[in-house]
């Protein structure tokens, strides 16, 4: 997951490449030629190049998963102010700004422009894809060090079961496919769910039993009628423990009233109960919701497309200048400005979070190096090399999973 050898053998060359600006190698032209349908609300801009007529829809949604995400004390300012452009494409084009073929969707931060790019080969994956993926962007964007894993899957997953049916707002609909495999499975012990670094090291069948256990614990906090508090209740009581010195364990105890052990039984019985749908009328939760359908000009498309194509080529850029950086100088504090340039061009890029965290924690800064470790977590497609550093890290910065 590191630099290749290779790769930095290169590093002189790169740099040359890079200061000619040589031709890119993103190409837009063969998108210009399809039929674009554009919508555009308060914070998001849609572009679709497939048949998207439950456009209206996602923007709104969106617009509703933003405020979500946002309206918690404890989570903090967003790290910047952006419009998101989310672009949905079919899977030759997507392939041309993300190689991972795991990958269904890219994310290339530009300024004051967030692109997230989404693969659109099944009709029916496209607007749950969108949902969770951008909520797992705004999450992650938000300035709390302390919101734990659990957390950013469990709420991200939360939150892709929202539909607009008409003039009602649905919520906590259930991902049926995730339940039955909850159902199917034993269960893992909650302390490898509330612990992060416990939690990263799943992979496989383990991994989805996590993700599946922290999106039913974010259910219960949010659902279950013997509690009195709403989400963001919860989590500021979690995030005031965990800024006054507290491990992730003993500040999920404090904050439910049980240890793991005993708080996985009260989920598993919630769960043999769960789960019904919630429904809302629209007016009541974005009564000034306004968004514009438009086919756009070739011109809006290209402009759009350019500003991606910009986006991932200085991430691409960034990435080799940062590469050459590390390798020319043994400055840590001539290294920084340059890896962090990288990391955010693409907070995606696994490489770009680990070579920060890294040097953070060479520089002394802790408290950041421990924000960047925390958020590799996050990421799509991580091997069990790559988790495996990430724990190794997070335990060298003293936060030590202890799990029951």
């Amino acid at each position: 997951m590191r630099f290749s050898t290779a790769f930095k053998a290169g590093a002189v060359l790169v740099f040359v490449g890079v200061l000619s600006f040589a031709t890119p190698a993103w190409t837009a032209k063969p998108l210009l030629d399809r039929e674009w349908i554009m919508y555009e609300s308060t914070h998001f801009t849609l572009l679709s190049a497939i048949d998207a007529d439950f456009l209206h829809d996602l923007a709104l949604e969106l617009e509703l998963i933003d405020a979500l995400v946002r309206g918690s004390a404890a989570a903090g300012p967003p790290a910047r102010q952006a419009r998101n452009y989310i672009i949905l494409l079919p899977n030759r084009e997507f392939e041309r700004f993300s190689k991972n073929k795991q990958h269904v969707a890219a994310f290339f931060a530009a300024g004051d422009k967030n692109f997230l790019l989404s693969r659109a080969s099944v009709r029916q994956d496209i607007d749950h894809y969108v949902r969770r993926e951008y909520a797992k962007l705004a999450i992650e964007s938000l300035a709390n060090p302390a919101l734990p894993l659990w957390f950013s899957v469990g709420y991200s997953e939360y939150l892709a079961g929202i539909r607009i049916d008409g003039d009602i707002f649905e919520f906590a609909i259930v991902n049926r496919a995730l339940y039955d495999y909850l159902g199917l499975n034993a269960w893992l012990a909650m302390g490898r769910v509330v612990d992060s670094a416990a939690m990263a090291q799943h992979d496989g069948r383990e991994w989805h039993l996590a993700a599946g256990q922290s999106w039913m614990l974010v259910h219960y906090l949010v659902h279950n009628e013997k509690t009195r508090q709403s989400l963001f209740q919860w989590l500021d009581a979690y995030s005031e423990l965990r800024a006054s010195g507290m491990d992730e364990i003993a500040s999920f105890t404090r904050m439910v009233g049980a240890g793991p052990t005993g708080f996985r039984k009260d989920l598993l019985a919630y769960f043999s109960s769960c789960c019904k749908n919630y429904a809302l009328p629209l007016e009541r939760i974005l009564p000034d919701f306004a968004a514009r359908l438009s086919t756009p000009e070739r011109a809006q498309v290209a402009a759009i497309i350019d500003g991606v194509t910009e986006a991932a080529e200085r991430s691409a850029n960034y990435a080799n200048l940062a590469t050459i950086a590390v390798e020319l100088s043994g400055d840590i504090a001539e290294q920084l400005p340059a890896l962090l340039a990288a990391y955010e061009s693409n907070p995606s890029q696994f490489e770009h979070g680990w070579a920060l965290a890294q040097a953070y924690r060479a520089a002394g800064n802790i408290k950041n190096a421990k924000l960047h470790a925390r958020n590799l977590y996050t990421l799509l497609s991580l091997d069990d090399a790559a988790l495996a550093d990430i724990v190794a890290l997070e335990r060298s910065l003293e936060i030590k999973p202890d799990v029951p």
